[in-house]
């Protein structure tokens, strides 16, 4: 995949991925609210772990990465929004798996940032947080590569 490629597919996760956001945001009751914990609380403890210089197979960090990110939208009813984003997320990581690289402290912060506005149901904070996110992974992996 070109560093074209990516970057478009970076510049279709942002804007799908903050409307969906914006939408559960919306609609999301305390069952979206409970999953959203749950999947960030895993996902930093998996970053804690790997910092902390233990092994974690690179399965269950993606698992645990698609995890917070499915859970920050999948209250947004829409199964057509949820499934291009899905293929859109998939093609991503697929490229960051080329790379073999991910950024675990920082990334953490950032996460951190969007599940604190989004549990807080702050639209606008949360989306900026989250495309401050994806723009840093983003060039984070330009560089890389």
């Amino acid at each position: 995949m070109s560093n074209e490629d990516l970057i478009e597919l970076s510049n279709l996760r942002v804007l799908l991925q903050c409307a969906a956001l914006k939408a559960s945001l919306a609609f999301g009751d305390e069952n979206w609210e409970g999953n959203l914990v749950s999947a960030h609380h895993k996902l930093a403890m998996t970053g804690k772990k790997i910092m902390a210089g233990e092994v974690v197979s690179l399965e269950r960090q993606l698992h645990y990465d698609w995890e917070f990110h499915f859970a920050l939208v999948r209250a947004c009813n829409s199964r057509h929004m949820i499934a291009v984003f899905q293929n859109i997320y998939e093609k991503y990581i697929g490229y960051q798996l080329v790379l073999r690289n991910y950024r675990w402290a920082k990334a953490l912060e950032e996460q951190h940032l969007i599940f604190e506005a989004a549990l807080a149901r702050d639209a606008e904070a949360a989306t900026e947080h989250l495309k401050s996110h994806l723009r840093k992974s983003l060039s984070f992996s330009l560089a890389a590569n």
